[in-house]
């Protein structure tokens, strides 16, 4: 089902190693706008990513869809409360030390949040798609 294509494309493969050797020449040249301008760009990339990949599993993507997105916004808005409750209850440090400090990582951290919520929400989705999907093959006129 999520198997390799029957056909693999050389054109494919030579776009992919494309787009990686920019990605990394922008990160050697510009290394200060890259890593400032990547962490946005993941944190809607990474879950769009793993929302297209369930979706090829589930038979409702379009509802799979919707529940990720959420998922989405609740892990980008529960990531500030969850750093800043290990920061300053678990490791003893104060959560907004300056601008270098625990904003700048939580801004890096940003992509974390949303694709976690993603796959959180997405997951639990096809577990119960899957559940529900098997449950109603069985036959329903078997006794126990």
């Amino acid at each position: 089902m999520l198997g390799m294509p029957r056909t693999f494309s050389l054109a494919r493969l030579l776009l992919a190693i494309t787009i990686f050797c920019l990605l990394c020449g922008l990160a050697v040249n510009f290394p200060l706008e890259t890593g400032m301008s990547l962490p946005p760009l993941a944190a809607f990339g990474l879950p769009l990513g793993a929302c297209l990949l369930m979706c090829r599993v589930s038979r409702y993507p379009i509802p799979l869809g919707m529940v990720c997105y959420a998922g989405v916004a609740i892990g980008l808005l529960l990531l500030p409360v969850a750093f800043d409750f290990v920061l300053e209850t678990i490791l003893g440090f104060p959560s907004s030390p300056g601008p270098e400090g625990a904003g700048l990582l939580l801004y890096r951290l940003l992509p974390v949040g949303g694709t976690l919520g993603c796959l959180t929400a997405g997951l639990g989705f096809l577990t119960i798609e899957l559940y529900l999907r098997h449950r109603t093959r069985q036959n329903p006129f078997r006794t126990a």
